[in-house]
């Protein structure tokens, strides 16, 4: 029986990929973009170095990336200031559940480590997370195994034994890749034939993915 889990952040813990996507849109535009909202949807999961390469590569070297970047993270952070980090339904049940169970929880985020440790505090979250992994800490970002790689050898668990909590195509082939037990929990996207193939459960919610753990004890 498996007794570890690593989560993604963005999308799954925090309802934050709608804060990103209205703000691709708002900058983009500001910028003459207008597929801004389009061109975020394929970054999400990816890091930052990932989403550099793939806007330089659509847009063109010359592209302002990093303050396009700072502008996105900017308006994120005012809406974060106006209403807090939008946390997602389920997530204190399910990580309550995992601690009085005596899993090892890691979180496995794309974002970075200031962005995760500040969500993390923000929402009183810290002290469920045994591990945190950043897309700035490995090689490839998703979806490239590294991140879940890393994650289960901090825990020190095997992937095999280990369940994924993902809802975005980059990290749910992330996840798989590294053979961990990939769940998914749709958000921005919905599941596709490719993606069921490397799902072991798909959940419409955290409350779901807290009974199917439930039942197998």
């Amino acid at each position: 029986m498996s007794n570890s889990i690593v989560f993604d952040m963005d999308g799954i813990l925090f309802d934050t990929e709608r804060l990103y996507s209205e703000a691709w849109f708002t900058v983009g535009n500001s910028m003459g973009l207008p597929d801004a909202r389009e061109i975020s949807g394929h970054c999400v999961g990816l890091n930052y170095s990932d989403t550099k390469k793939y806007i330089l590569g659509r847009y063109g070297r010359d592209f302002p990336f990093d303050q396009f970047m700072n502008d996105v993270s900017g308006c994120v952070a005012e809406q974060i200031e106006k209403g807090g980090v939008p946390v997602k339904d389920g997530v204190y049940d399910i990580l309550s559940y995992l601690r009085r169970n005596k899993y090892k929880v890691g979180l496995a985020t794309s974002s970075s480590m200031h962005s995760a440790k500040s969500h993390l505090i923000r929402s009183d979250l810290s002290g469920y997370f045994h591990i945190i992994v950043t897309g700035d800490m490995v090689a490839n970002g998703k979806p490239a195994p590294d991140i879940y790689l890393s994650a289960c050898s901090m825990l020190g668990v095997p992937p095999r034994d280990t369940y994924a909590v993902e809802d975005s195509p980059n990290g749910i082939k992330s996840a798989y890749r590294a053979g961990l037990r990939t769940v998914m929990i749709p958000d921005l996207f919905e599941p596709t034939a490719e993606l069921d193939d490397m799902l072991c459960a798909k959940f419409d919610s955290l409350m779901g993915l807290e009974t199917y753990l439930k039942n197998l004890n």
